[in-house]
């Protein structure tokens, strides 16, 4: 629009000069070389300006010409590029689809021509589709560089080299996640880590960290696993002749899981050997209202001073008779309650 004002301005401003030259115009005498020229002002600026045009327009032409190539070549890299990501975008949808044999194919074909700023995504699908653990673990240590990135690419290498059981390399990877304190995965995987190396004091302070976050954070990981946790760590400061700390940890384990025989049978003996044997009572009693078995009933004839009568009363009072009858059968008569015994057997009966 604007050449087009511009030209007609040029055209109006040509007629109106001509209508006018023969009263207005002055000559100009010009003599270069031994020529003289005589012209008249308005032809020569018209000349000038209309010299000027037909040059511009032959350096426009001109440049166009020679700059042919390298425009058409940069509109096919354009193309080309453009159709690299819509097969990029295909192999991400291959990839969640589980076809991670044509998802891998394709991003191989494509990956040294992205452009820089896609780069990234190759390693991305190459992470998640590659068998050959070791080069999903090179695709991933790249996508460390990227912030985005780098939370998912820390827990899964913490992942692979723990099940290579590498748990050294496992924890560095997972000393790099951002916010770790408040990541319940990252944190799941730390118990489990640093229960492989033994080092029970972090253990029990992720444990801790884990249980803080939310309500529900703890419930992740099965009660049973936190319990054995706690159980080997009271077991291994427990041949350090730690027994101090090894009856923390037998309450801690306690805690998670109230009925797990092994915790408390290592606790009463621990209690007893200190002469303190009236502590067993309570953790035994809450686990035989949990999970009654004879094995409890021993342990609790171990671990208290009430003669036979009274002892078999106590766990009595905690369960229904009835629904375990196998187990107080076998507990009277370890306790050698004839009355008992004649008692159950009724009650079968009935």
């Amino acid at each position: 629009m604007i050449r087009l004002f511009f030209l007609t301005f040029f055209v109006i401003a040509l007629y109106l000069g001509f209508s006018v030259v023969n009263e207005y115009d002055t000559n100009i005498h010009i003599e270069l070389l031994s020529y003289s020229i005589d012209i008249s002002s308005f032809f020569l600026l018209a000349g000038a300006i209309v010299a000027y045009i037909i040059i511009s327009l032959l350096v426009k032409i001109l440049s166009l010409i020679l700059g042919a190539p390298k425009l058409i070549a940069t509109r096919i890299k354009t193309a080309q590029q453009k159709h690299n990501i819509n097969l990029l975008l295909q192999a991400y949808s291959l990839a969640l689809s589980d076809n991670k044999e044509s998802a891998k194919k394709i991003t191989s074909r494509i990956k040294n021509e992205l452009p820089a700023e896609f780069a990234m995504h190759s390693h991305i699908i190459f992470s998640t589709t590659e068998t050959e653990p070791e080069q999903q673990a090179y695709h991933l240590k790249h996508l460390l560089d990227f912030n985005e990135y780098k939370v998912f690419a820390a827990k899964t290498l913490a992942q692979y080299f723990f099940k290579y059981q590498y748990y050294q390399q496992a924890l560095e990877y997972l000393k790099q996640i951002p916010n770790l304190k408040s990541d319940i995965d990252a944190q799941i995987t730390l118990i489990e880590v640093y229960s492989k190396l033994q080092n029970w004091e972090e253990c029990e302070n992720s444990i801790n960290n884990l249980q803080s976050l939310n309500a529900g954070s703890l419930k992740q990981i099965s009660p049973e696993k936190i319990a054995n946790v706690y159980f080997m760590a009271a077991k291994d400061v427990l041949e350090s002749g730690n027994d101090n700390k090894a009856i923390h940890y037998l309450q801690q384990s306690l805690i998670h899981k109230a009925d797990f025989l092994n915790a408390i049978e290592l606790l009463c003996a621990l209690n007893l050997n200190a002469g303190k044997g009236k502590l067993n009572k309570l953790f035994i009693e809450n686990a035989f209202a949990i999970s009654p078995s004879f094995e409890l009933c021993e342990l609790y004839a171990r671990s208290t001073k009430l003669d036979a009568k009274n002892l078999y009363q106590e766990l009595a009072s905690l369960v229904n008779t009835r629904t375990h009858i196998g187990i107080f059968m076998a507990f009277a008569a370890y306790l050698g309650l004839d009355d008992e015994i004649k008692i159950l057997k009724t009650s079968i009966d009935q």
